[in-house]
């Protein structure tokens, strides 16, 4: 949502560079915390996914405050949120599966064909 105002002045660019920082930083914390107690998996990537977890939140904080309709139910979107943050789309049913994906191979250089 703050990201509208990137480019609008150089002190307010600072700030945000150092509220961005200051935000990534503690919850890749928590996301390191949680992989030493045993909660998350280790192969998680810490900044990666306290990146992907900021953007997430943020999108959704601009969503709801410029888009969506009134009358919202806070705790069932938290829940949902936590539930999409902790399982994924994945049905239990097949998260085996997905485990056993093969990375995807790269795409071939259109310069070299």
């Amino acid at each position: 949502m703050l990201t509208e105002v990137r480019g609008a002045d150089a002190e307010i660019e600072a700030k945000l560079a150092a509220f961005y920082t200051d935000v990534s930083a503690h919850i890749e914390t928590g996301i390191r915390s949680g992989i030493k107690r045993g909660f998350y998996r280790p192969d998680v990537n810490p900044p990666l996914m306290a990146q992907c977890l900021l953007g997430m939140m943020e999108r959704l904080a601009a969503h709801f405050l410029f888009e969506a309709d009134a009358g919202l139910d806070l705790d069932a979107i938290a829940r949902d949120l936590a539930r999409f943050e902790l399982r994924g789309l994945v049905h239990s049913d097949h998260t085996e599966a997905v485990w056993q994906l093969e990375p995807s191979p790269p795409e071939p250089d259109a310069e070299a064909l």
